[in-house]
This record gives structure tokens, C-alpha cells and sequence, in this order.
């Protein structure tokens, strides 16, 4: 039996790390009859690209703190309380240097 949805629906998603939304979808201004198989396809389909969407997110996260042995060596002096100048003059580089790494 179809139930009769308004202008769109809007399902609940989940993710890891409580990483959970919806996804709205709108019909237009007619409202539109909705069988419960179509509507567990919608909730499969939105549930699948908010994984996918999770795991891009996660992704680029891990690739965008990817440190070199370098910048993790200067933050580990920086941890420690030394300047830049400091730092610059323990590792052999100019204070400039250790400003962009």
C-alpha cells in the first residue's frame, strides 16, 4: 500500500564516529505516492552514499596531516618551547626555513 508523502521525504543516515545526517530529497510541487519498497531503496541508496561520503572525508583527512620527518621534527622543538630561531639553528636551517615547514 503506498503512503502518501507530502513534497519529499527526508531519511536518516549513519556514519562512524557519530557522523550521522539525513539526506532531504524534494518531489516537486505535486506530492507523489511512495510504495515502501521504493522507500527502502531510497534509505539503501542514501544510507550507501553517506558511507562513501564518510570514508572520501576520512581520506582526505588523513592525507591532508600527513607530516614529513622533517615538520614533525620541528614541531617536536616547538612542543618543547624553542623558537624558530632556536630551532633553525639546532636543525642547520635559516629561521625562514623553519617558517614554511
Amino acid at each position: 500500500m503506498p503512503a502518501r508523502v507530502g513534497d519529499g521525504v527526508a531519511i536518516q543516515v549513519f556514519g562512524p564516529n557519530m557522523r550521522h545526517g539525513y539526506v532531504g530529497m524534494g518531489f516537486g510541487d505535486r506530492p507523489r505516492d511512495v510504495t515502501a519498497p521504493q522507500l527502502a531503496e531510497y534509505q539503501l541508496v542514501s544510507q550507501l552514499m553517506h558511507l562513501r561520503a564518510c570514508r572520501l572525508i576520512e581520506e582526505r583527512n588523513r592525507s591532508e596531516i600527513a607530516l614529513s620527518a622533517r615538520e614533525t621534527e620541528v614541531l617536536g622543538w616547538m612542543a618543547r618551547g624553542k623558537s624558530k630561531t632556536v630551532i633553525a639553528d639546532i636543525l642547520g636551517l635559516s629561521p625562514h626555513t623553519v617558517d614554511t615547514l
